[in-house]
């Protein structure tokens, strides 16, 4: 009877983060989002979250898109800085969790005017140790798709817990990775980000966006 209530008790909590990452998602989608509703939400997952997915790593795996980062900092992690400007804009950014530890992020850029959208992106490694998640990039490729070192921001590690992951949604609290902070001060920063998933890849995303795929 025991082990029929802890399954049942499980399965029922396992739901109620399935709402609440429905809930997140669907506030960040909106244009004018409440980000006391978002906070809370956010809690709300880290504090059920003990039902996550025993193998961390593979259920990180995959394509995501960046719905949501709680402020500039954590924007930069997933982003090149190079994209936005006074005549243009960050249209997406895409976080690839490829198997081999090999990271991808991909970001699309409108720019003001006449002009075709712009395609850029940082390559690098990640991984989960320990229940931390680890990322650091190696190098960007650029508008012109030339190689080149990642910017300033981008050529250091990152250290993070995961706050959530579920087949829909993964919610990340990063920080850089100096002695500075410890991962105690990660859990309890206001810094976060949100990512759904992409069940179909990158390329629906880029195609949309009129830039080249990067499947096909």
């Amino acid at each position: 009877h025991m082990m029929a209530s802890k399954a049942s008790a499980s399965a029922s909590d396992s739901k109620t983060s399935d709402e609440t990452a429905r809930r997140l998602l669907r506030e960040c989608a909106k244009e004018e989002r409440s980000i006391p509703l978002l906070n809370e939400l956010v809690a709300a997952l880290e504090t059920s979250s003990k039902v996550q997915a025993e193998k961390p790593k593979r259920a990180l795996l995959g394509d995501w898109k960046l719905a949501f980062a709680s402020d500039a900092d954590a924007a930069a992690v997933f982003t090149t800085g190079q994209g936005g400007g006074v005549f243009s804009v960050v249209e997406c950014a895409l976080l690839r969790l490829q198997k081999s530890n090999v990271a991808k992020v991909i970001e699309v850029s409108r720019r003001f005017g006449p002009f075709g959208n712009e395609k850029r992106s940082l390559s690098g490694k990640w991984g989960v140790v320990d229940g931390t998640f680890r990322l650091r990039y190696t190098s960007m490729l650029n508008v012109q798709r030339e190689e080149e070192a990642p910017p300033q921001h981008a050529a250091v590690s990152y250290v993070g817990s995961i706050s959530h992951v579920s087949p829909r949604c993964l919610v990340l609290r990063l920080v850089q990775n100096d002695e500075k902070q410890s991962l105690s001060d990660v859990k309890t920063s206001g810094s976060f980000v949100v990512f759904c998933r992409l069940p179909k890849g990158v390329d629906p995303e880029l195609s949309e966006l009129q830039v080249e795929t990067e499947d096909k």
